[in-house]
């Protein structure tokens, strides 16, 4: 049950990213048909820049923070964690720009 608790937040943001897409997609398609060209290559082109950054810094931290939960250094845990949400706030704000006009 620890298990389920740590990945529901995960597991449900990964069932509904689809659904968020496809509505706007299909939102999108009753009203103007050029503009969703644009927004299928646009959130193609910025799902590829976040998802492909989102998992290298995902697949980095648990490799860090499961070798320092091993070695009991809960400290390290701590400072890895922070400075992950430190750099997803960054990467964030960059990504911001050109979602902006997507």
């Amino acid at each position: 049950m620890d298990i389920w608790n740590l990945a529901k937040n995960l597991v449900l943001g990964l069932l509904f990213h689809p659904v968020y897409t496809i509505v706007n997609a299909a939102t999108l398609g009753r009203v103007a048909t050029e503009e969703l060209a644009g927004f299928g290559l646009g959130s193609l082109t910025l799902g590829i820049m976040a998802l492909s950054i989102g998992s290298c810094f995902g697949g980095g931290l648990s490799t860090f923070i499961s070798q320092s939960f091993g070695a009991k250094d809960l400290r390290s845990c701590a400072v890895y964690k922070n400075r992950q949400i430190f750099l997803a706030t960054i990467v964030y704000l960059i990504l911001s720009i050109p979602m902006i006009f997507i």
